[in-house]
């Protein structure tokens, strides 16, 4: 089975990361029967080395709501889906504490600062970078845990990409910050939600160097699961994880 890997963030060695692929099946309580779930996400925790008992799993919001996660919240989501914390991105700064998420199109944004041994997980589909969750993320880091933005390094998970985010009506189309964003092509409006989350990134100071986005479009690769892909072809819906955090030694 096959797990996704930021070069950037392997190169630290205490941080844990991984992005599942379809090879690991539906991660997603809400398209996927109970047991299964649970069976597929404990062979990913499995193949990372992370007891899943020691994991935080986060219910989106579509928001930009931000939780901050101590060794008191591990566990929370993962025998009970109700008691997923509902946020749109979680940090913790403790050790084998990991952060987790699921996601088909939208982004999952990993963060991980070095020098100030801290790590953040954020969920942005478009609604996400309206809310400036990018930016939002990085000043959490600073304001909170006093991180320097030139010591952080991101990694934007797979997602949907504007040749694959092409809508006849497109409410970003006259929303104000997303002009460079969005164009059309014939009758098609295209979003490219995760260039403005790149571009999100570099204003709030993270070095362009830092930040790795991978050209995968969920769409089209069917390493991954897809929203847009399950809707046009009329496939079973399901949900990849993804997860980061901090090992001791």
């Amino acid at each position: 089975m096959k797990i996704l890997k930021f070069p950037n963030l392997s190169s630290q060695n205490e941080s844990v990361h991984g992005v599942a692929t379809t090879d690991f099946g539906n991660m997603s309580f809400r398209y996927g029967e109970y047991d299964e779930v649970r069976v597929n996400r404990k062979k990913f925790f499995d193949a990372l080395s992370v007891p899943e008992e020691n994991a935080v799993v986060a219910q989106p919001e579509h928001g930009k709501t931000v939780v901050d996660v101590t060794e008191a919240d591990r566990g929370m989501g993962i025998a009970v889906p109700e008691d997923s914390l509902l946020c749109d991105v979680l940090v913790t700064a403790k050790p084998d504490t990991f952060l987790f998420i699921v996601v088909a199109d939208c982004m999952a944004l990993l963060f991980f600062d070095p020098v100030r041994q801290v790590c953040a997980l954020a969920h942005a589909g478009w609604r996400g970078v309206e809310a400036k969750v990018p930016q939002v993320t990085v000043a959490h880091l600073q304001e909170k845990y006093g991180c320097d933005p030139r010591h952080i390094f991101v990694g934007i998970s797979p997602s949907l990409k504007a040749d694959s985010a092409k809508f006849k009506e497109m409410e970003q189309a006259k929303l104000p910050g997303w002009e460079p964003y969005v164009y059309k092509e014939g009758e098609f409006y295209h979003a490219d939600i995760s260039r403005y989350a790149y571009d999100q990134l570099v204003s709030a100071g993270i070095p362009k160097g830092n930040i790795e986005q991978l050209d995968i479009d969920t769409r089209v690769d069917k390493r991954f699961f897809s929203h847009r892909r399950s809707d046009e072809e009329g496939l079973p819906e399901g949900r990849f994880g993804v997860l980061v955090g901090i090992k001791s030694f």
